[in-house]
């Protein structure tokens, strides 16, 4: 994000804060708002590594430090690498119903990322970034679905 000249804009802190409110309920989504500093970059003033040699301690471990950050004053911009909470469908597929279409259960469960997530179709590595970032393709309207909205009887 580039801002307008700092004599015609609100404050730095105030549109930060308008940003964090319109992004915070986007499950997927992880934004690092910054004011611009000199010198090299250094990442977040404070990171913390969890290591175990019990991976299943892990994520319960990380969601202990991230409450504990959440009730102290003075944080902002709280973020974990925890995965995020997913819903396993089981899909029955008639072959033979699904043949007479010409499809497979290959093409229904492409349909179905479709329908929910999107279906990822590559990726894209921008110039200044070690991540990669998914394109998605989807059906246009609504952004979240759920198995109730696309069940067929």
């Amino acid at each position: 994000m580039e801002f307008a000249d700092w004599r015609t804009r609100e404050k730095v802190a105030q549109i930060f804060e308008t940003v964090r409110s319109q992004i915070d309920d986007l499950a997927g989504i992880v934004v690092d708002l910054r004011k611009e500093e000199g010198g090299p970059p250094v990442g977040k003033p404070i990171q913390i590594q969890l290591a175990s040699r019990y991976p299943e301690l892990l994520i319960p471990a990380a969601a202990r430090v991230r409450n504990k950050f959440n009730s102290m004053t003075g944080l902002n911009s709280i973020e974990d690498s925890r995965p995020l909470p997913g819903i396993d469908w089981e899909i029955v597929v008639d072959r033979a119903q699904a043949a007479k279409y010409g499809a497979d259960v290959g093409s229904v469960g492409n349909m179905i990322q479709m329908t929910t997530v999107g279906y990822k179709i590559g990726t894209y590595r921008p110039d200044d970034s070690d991540d990669e970032i998914e394109i998605r393709v989807r059906f246009p309207g609504r952004t979240e679905r759920s198995k109730n909205s696309i069940m067929y009887d």
